[in-house]
């Protein structure tokens, strides 16, 4: 396994109701391409992290506060070191014309990572955004700048109404969807994707210790998200207990309906 390289912070700031934005200095040996991941270390433990974005020598995570871990970087400051080893993981595929775009919440980070690579491939990637209310909303003012781009809100405050999966377009005239964000949001943009004859591709979060396929504690059936994944497509998916219930960090079941 590879060990952490120390790594500079460079910046921290919120960006939303309990979201930040941290910056870090790159010092990967090759950098991470959408959908894939990094392990990082705060000297007591080690989570999975996307980039947000990717700008000469720095790489942006987003960094929402649900636990120790994630408090704990929300409150790092300049010049601190924080461990980052990595990319692990199967990133999306960019060679399809006509991309959709659909995120959900925290989901909107590895989003704005696909949509500026996108962009620099020549595509022209069309964006759905949804989260419960605008204080919760983030990068859009950068996607909406970046590329055709529609906003909702479960409360209205912002776009329109409704969740991401009420406010999708019909699905035909697309070469593929893109889709990250909570899993039952993602089970429903997979199902209209079939169903309407469109590919589709998912970012897959799970509990990841190891990154690189050896603990088995993010296994999804027969899958391991960390090396088969994280990005799968819909065909790979739903057939196993996607959208039906995760493992937490103890191994246990917890159902997601």
């Amino acid at each position: 396994m590879e060990r952490p390289i120390p790594s500079k912070v460079i910046g921290c700031e919120r960006i939303a109701d309990g979201i930040y934005s941290l910056s870090i200095e790159n010092s990967l040996e090759r950098n991470p391409e959408p959908g894939q991941f990094m392990m990082i270390w705060n000297g007591e433990n080690e989570k999975p992290m996307a980039a947000a974005s990717l700008t000469g020598e720095v790489i942006t995570v987003t960094v929402k506060v649900v636990g120790p871990f994630t408090r704990a970087l929300s409150k790092v400051r300049k010049g601190e070191l924080l461990g980052v080893r990595g990319p692990y993981g199967r990133p999306f595929d960019l060679s399809f014309d006509r991309p959709l775009l659909v995120a959900g919440g925290i989901g909107a980070s590895p989003i704005n990572h696909l949509a500026h690579r996108m962009v620099e491939l020549g595509k022209r990637p069309e964006v759905l955004m949804g989260f419960n209310s605008r204080e919760e909303a983030i990068y859009v003012e950068r996607l909406c700048d970046l590329a055709e781009t529609r906003v909702c809100c479960m409360d209205g405050s912002m776009g329109m109404s409704g969740t991401a999966v009420d406010n999708l377009p019909p699905l035909g005239e697309y070469g593929c969807v893109y889709t990250c964000g909570p899993e039952l949001m993602m089970v429903s943009v997979g199902r209209r994707a079939e169903m309407e004859g469109v590919k589709c591709q998912l970012l897959v979060e799970r509990y990841f210790k190891c990154g690189i396929g050896l603990c088995g504690s993010c296994s999804l059936g027969k899958l391991v998200p960390c090396t088969d994944g994280p990005v799968f497509r819909w065909d790979q998916l739903k057939d196993t207990e996607f959208g039906d219930f995760r493992r937490d960090s103890c191994g246990l079941r917890v159902d997601l309906s």
